[in-house]
């Protein structure tokens, strides 16, 4: 309850669940919760349940939220909160204090172990910006390259020179993250008038599950979409695990019908983080 009336004033606050009118709304009137939200939609009273994506459209229709991307669920059951928070399009949150592992198969935009979480992943939030790449950030965003695993990096291409040249070429579709002067996320995407390719996306390890991976996401993807690229590309090492769970989780499939191949025209030397 302390939350909800922290937040009263700063953001809309709706509670939607399943179950029944009268069993829920005991539930609200014994937790005093009813008293500060903005609105409350029960599955029983809208005629259809979570995780569908009917059940969210209803609300909308009621709430008439201007941005779409700028509305979060926040709930503890993967299957109809996460899950619907998906179906609808929108930000998930999930709750999860038992610290269980993150599965693969669901887009998970925030983890909180605490519910106290959520007032700071809200401030956190505005004082993050998203901007433009340019050279100038490179050494921060070199640091932030190295200090993540499961990457794959050369002494070439991904020098100061050999990004310059890769910016040059894609002056408006790379992106990064930042925090009090730092950059805390990047995203390196580009396209030959054809193809969307994206390469290096990173994000700060102690800034993970806050929406920042999807956020330079959007950008990178909206950017290329601008410049009339259909499809976007990209490749992970199979090993990493949380890269190809988050990869899979905003729709980028594996292709088993081709084999990927490359040749070196200059000797360069591998830098695997």
């Amino acid at each position: 309850l302390n939350i909800v009336k922290a937040l009263k004033g700063k953001v809309k606050q709706y509670t939607v669940s399943n179950g029944t009118v009268a069993a829920q709304t005991k539930k609200l009137e014994r937790s005093k919760l009813g008293d500060w939200m903005d609105g409350i939609y029960l599955s029983e009273k809208l005629g259809i349940e979570k995780p569908n994506a009917g059940f969210f459209e209803k609300v909308f229709s009621e709430i008439c939220p201007d941005d779409r991307s700028k509305v979060m669920i926040v709930g503890d059951s993967l299957t109809s909160d996460i899950r619907g928070g998906m179906n609808a399009g929108i930000k998930t949150c999930w709750y999860n204090p038992e610290k269980r592992p993150v599965p693969g198969n669901y887009r998970i935009d925030y983890v909180i172990s605490d519910l106290h979480e959520v007032i700071a992943l809200l401030d956190a939030g505005d004082s993050i910006t998203y901007r433009i790449m340019t050279i100038e950030d490179y050494e921060k965003v070199y640091d932030l390259w190295m200090s993540c695993k499961n990457m794959g990096f050369n002494n070439i291409d991904d020098s100061r020179e050999g990004i310059d040249k890769y910016l040059k070429r894609n002056p408006s579709t790379c992106f990064v993250a930042v925090k009090n002067d730092e950059v805390i996320g990047v995203i390196l995407s580009g396209h030959d008038g054809r193809r969307g390719f994206i390469h290096h996306m990173a994000v700060s390890e102690e800034y993970r599950h806050r929406g920042i991976a999807s956020s330079l996401l959007e950008n990178a993807l909206s950017a290329l979409k601008a410049e009339g690229i259909n499809k976007v590309a990209l490749l992970v090492f199979n090993y990493n695990k949380a890269g190809n769970s988050f990869w899979e989780s905003r729709g980028f499939t594996v292709r088993n019908d081709v084999t990927y191949r490359n040749k070196a025209l200059t000797e360069m030397v591998r830098i695997d983080t």
